[in-house]
């Protein structure tokens, strides 16, 4: 891995051991994962869900894009969209609204970070 690659994916709070080795140490196949993180509409659903008040919506499209970016490694967008699942499963769509800016910061960042990837 490149280490620019390597610097960007620190950035998002990856830790680059024990993501890799949920890929089983094939760096080619997390790059490839996190490419197609480019093409996954969860973000868009939960920014429906969080427009519409719908708790219940809200919760499993954050439910999923916080499993999601565990697997990948994004931690930072981990670490934000998680209180966010918490406030969701307990149907409080208001609260999850004040949450929703960073977690809209980490998964921008996220996703200007794996496309300046070019391995």
């Amino acid at each position: 891995m490149k280490d620019e690659t390597r610097g960007a994916l620190l950035t998002l709070g990856m830790d680059l051991e024990q993501t890799l080795a949920r890929f089983v140490g094939n760096e080619a196949l997390l790059l490839k994962f996190l490419k197609r993180f480019l093409e996954d509409k969860t973000f868009e659903q939960l920014t429906q869900a969080i427009a519409g008040k719908d708790a219940e919506a809200g919760f499993h499209a954050a439910h999923t894009l916080k499993g999601v970016a565990g697997n990948l490694g994004l931690g930072a967008l981990f670490n934000a969209i998680s209180p966010m699942v918490e406030v969701l499963r307990g149907s409080d769509p208001g609260s999850a609204g004040a949450m929703f800016e960073e977690v809209s910061v980490q998964y921008a960042l996220a996703i200007q970070t794996i496309q300046t990837i070019s391995e």
